[in-house]
């Protein structure tokens, strides 16, 4: 097939040289012919014309032309190349995931809300009655009684002397001192600051004679002792023509 087709252009080619061939021919006549006519009249010489050379026929283009055997390859026996056999890699087992365990949520109780702790009353003390107390009989100095002249012969004085001391300090001069015998006030001495009975200075002294009255018995009676109003710690016994030795110093 490819060989007919190149056949058949190469005819066309041809035919087509040929004609330009001829009409360049008679172009070339014909301007001749004019070129003469112009000079004069001479007679030209006639310039052969030259034949038309027949144009070839077109070879038909033959048919069903038996196209060029193609050349069978020779085959080519393979070099058997010894291919390794290809790993086919060996799946890894998949480990089976272990499921993680969840944690079961321990469920959390409610924290109680505090209760407020409800106020204990605080009991009221009930008002205890205080007994009124009963007020200290605060002894006072009983009056001085008059002492009947006692029996010179039969009753004598007991004589009570020494120094008086108030809240440890000497009893200045004006201090009374009392002698008190069943809550009779039986003898009284006002300090001076000097023993009256040799008439020497002595700061704080004090002396007493205590005489029952008649037809009174003083024999071992407590004798009790006043500093102005206060009652002194100490007392005497009283006994007939008795004299406190030592002295009875009085404090208060």
């Amino acid at each position: 097939m490819e060989v007919r087709t190149a056949q058949y252009h190469a005819d066309k080619r041809v035919h087509r040289s040929e004609a330009r061939r001829i009409l360049l021919i008679g172009a070339v006549s014909i301007v001749t012919a004019l070129t003469v006519a112009a000079c004069g009249g001479e007679e030209a010489t006639p310039m052969p014309v030259p034949t038309n050379t027949p144009v070839p026929t077109n070879t038909p283009m033959p048919t069903n032309t038996p196209a060029r055997p193609t050349a069978t390859p020779t085959p080519v026996p393979p070099t058997a190349t010894a291919v390794p056999p290809t790993a086919i890699p060996t799946l890894a087992p998949v480990p089976t995931p272990t499921p993680t365990a969840v944690p079961t949520k321990t469920p959390v109780p409610p924290t109680a809300t505090p209760v407020p702790p409800t106020a204990t009353p605080t009991p009221v003390p009930t008002a205890t009655t205080v007994p009124a107390a009963t007020p200290t009989a605060v002894p006072t100095v009983p009056p001085l009684r008059n002492l009947p002249p006692a029996d010179a012969q039969s009753v004598r004085p007991h004589r009570f002397f020494g120094t008086v001391r108030i809240g440890g300090q000497i009893a200045p001069s004006g201090t009374v001192v009392s002698a008190v015998v069943d809550n009779q006030t039986v003898a009284q001495f006002t300090v001076t600051g000097t023993n009256p009975i040799n008439s020497s200075a002595a700061p704080g002294f004090y002396f007493v004679d205590v005489l029952p009255a008649s037809g009174q018995a003083f024999d071992g009676k407590t004798v009790t002792f006043f500093v102005g109003n206060t009652r002194a710690a100490q007392t005497g016994i009283w006994s007939n023509g008795g004299v406190s030795i030592p002295a009875l110093d009085l404090s208060v």
